[in-house]
């Protein structure tokens, strides 16, 4: 983001200094993030132009004007790939030329690809090429031009694409470049496997609280099983702690009993949810057939012993512990760490 700042700089001081410093909207941004006559480049700091330049209302129409001329004449910096990279288009430029999007709206706000400057500036890259044409409306035309991009793994800008239709309260737009870019799921890194999922947590949270959580995790469930980790958390997050619980049943989930911040929530909560996992880990422990994991087994007896005694079933986990014996009784190694953490007499 700063080269990008450092551009669109040089862009205000050509245009701050070639005879047309009356022009509101270069002027509205000049006084905003410190420049003036005496002012120079290293004097500012990129950070505090960034800052002050994000935080610009958009309500007068000199101010959208800049910001649709500064997105032209950025278009095709957006399109530049950083060393090595073979998809044409840069982070940075592309973020900030989406941003610049999102402050032009209403009257005016589309023809973008009429502009024959916008098709020089961009025709090096597909992605830039469209964003412009989402910038006008025309989505499907847009993701026909840069899917063989996408299916190999190129999704950002298209996650981009979509936080920004977010921003802009276009849902059902957003939705439909998530949906395209689910195609792209196996091939996602996880950077962007996050950012991807992140975008459809903001979409679904633009429905209100209960409705949009229950689209998050039919979104989840639609990607599952590398989705399995994020579902789980969305899960314990909503309350629903017994689907929660049967998810990582189905998963052969262990208990990590060294870290159980999240195992003490749920058990003031639902305890009972917590029974069938336990009882899980404890089988796990016991087939590892070392010594070490016997005594894992015993932490997790124990926690299970809490919990069958806060919910008033104490013959019933004595009767759990008779068993467990019998069934491992040959086990001489896990029957003397049975009798050392007192599950046994």
């Amino acid at each position: 983001m700063g080269r990008a700042v450092a551009v669109l700089v040089r862009f205000l001081d050509r245009r701050l200094g070639d005879g047309k410093r009356g022009e509101p909207p270069f002027r509205q941004l000049a006084s905003a993030v410190g420049l003036s006559s005496g002012a120079s480049r290293e004097s500012l700091s990129e950070k505090r132009l960034v800052d002050r330049v994000r935080s610009l209302p958009a309500k007068e129409e000199p101010f959208a004007s800049f910001c649709r001329e500064a997105a032209v004449h950025l278009a095709e910096k957006a399109g530049t790939p950083r060393p090595g990279q073979r998809v044409a288009f840069h982070p940075g430029w592309f973020s900030l030329l989406a941003w610049l999007w999102r402050k032009v709206d209403g009257e005016g706000a589309g023809g973008w690809t009429a502009d024959p400057d916008v098709y020089a500036r961009t025709r090096h890259s597909a992605w830039v090429q469209a964003l412009f044409l989402v910038m006008d409306g025309r989505d499907d035309e847009a993701w026909e031009k840069v899917r063989p991009y996408a299916i190999h793994g190129t999704v950002g800008p298209g996650v981009l694409i979509a936080e920004t239709l977010v921003a802009r309260r276009e849902p059902e737009r957003a939705a439909f470049w998530l949906e395209r870019l689910a195609e792209s799921i196996e091939a996602m890194d996880e950077g962007d496997w996050r950012d991807y999922l992140a975008a459809w947590r903001r979409l679904c949270g633009e429905d209100g609280d209960a409705a949009g959580t229950e689209r998050f995790l039919q979104v989840l469930r639609s990607f599952l099983p590398r989705s399995l980790p994020h579902y789980a958390e969305a899960l314990s997050a909503a309350g629903r702690y017994r689907e929660w619980a049967d998810l990582l049943m189905a998963a052969g989930f262990v208990f990590n009993l060294h870290d159980s911040s999240r195992l003490s929530v749920i058990e003031k909560k639902d305890p009972e949810a917590l029974l069938p996992l336990f009882h899980q880990t404890v089988e796990y422990w016991i087939g590892q057939r070392n010594r070490t994991a016997y005594r894992e087994a015993v932490r997790a007896l124990k926690r299970l012993g809490r919990l069958y005694h806060k919910l008033g079933r104490d013959e019933e986990w004595r009767r759990f512990c008779g068993w467990l014996a019998d069934r491992y009784g040959r086990l001489r190694a896990f029957q003397e760490e049975l009798k050392r953490g007192k599950i046994v007499p």
